[in-house]
C-alpha cells in the first residue's frame, strides 16, 4: 500500500523538489539547490521522466557553475544537451510518423472514394444497358406483333 501511495505522489514530489532547487538558484543560493536536485535525480530516473531529467541536469549544471565547479558544470551541461537532442529527435520522429499516418489515411480515403465513384458509374452503365436492351426487346416485340 505504501509503495502505491508513494508512486501516486512521486510526480508531485519531483515537481516540488525541482522547483525548490530552481528557486534556490534564482535567489543566489546555489549551494542549497544541490540538496533538491540530488534528491530529484534518482526519482526522475526511476520514473523515466525526460523533462524532469532535463530540469535536473540544467539545474545541476547551473549550480556547479555558480559555485565554481566548472568541470562538473560541464558534465551536467553535456548530459543536458545530449538528452535535449534525444528528446527533440524523439518528438520529431513522432511528429513525422503522425504526418505519415495522416497522409496514408487521407490517401486510403481518397482511394475508397474513387472506388465508390467507379462502382456508381459501372452501376449506371449496367442500368443504361439493361434499359436499352429492354427497350429494344419491347420495340422488337411490338414490330413482330404488328406483322
Amino acid at each position: 500500500m505504501q509503495a502505491a501511495t508513494q508512486s501516486v505522489y512521486t510526480p508531485g514530489i519531483i515537481a516540488s523538489l525541482l522547483s525548490l532547487g530552481e528557486i534556490r538558484l534564482q535567489t543566489g543560493r546555489a549551494d542549497e539547490s544541490f540538496r533538491f536536485f540530488n534528491k530529484g535525480l534518482p526519482l526522475v530516473e526511476t520514473l523515466k521522466q525526460q523533462q524532469g531529467r532535463l530540469r535536473v541536469y540544467k539545474g545541476l549544471a547551473t549550480a556547479h557553475a555558480q559555485t565554481g565547479d566548472y568541470a562538473s558544470a560541464y558534465q551536467f551541461q553535456s548530459r543536458w544537451v545530449a538528452l535535449k537532442d534525444s528528446v527533440f529527435n524523439e518528438e520529431s520522429t513522432k511528429k513525422i510518423a503522425g504526418v505519415q499516418a495522416e497522409y496514408e489515411s487521407e490517401k486510403k480515403q481518397a482511394e475508397i472514394e474513387l472506388l465508390k465513384k467507379d462502382q456508381r458509374v459501372a452501376q449506371l452503365w449496367r442500368n443504361a444497358v439493361g434499359a436499352g436492351l429492354l427497350a429494344a426487346l419491347i420495340i422488337a416485340a411490338l414490330v413482330v406483333s404488328r406483322q
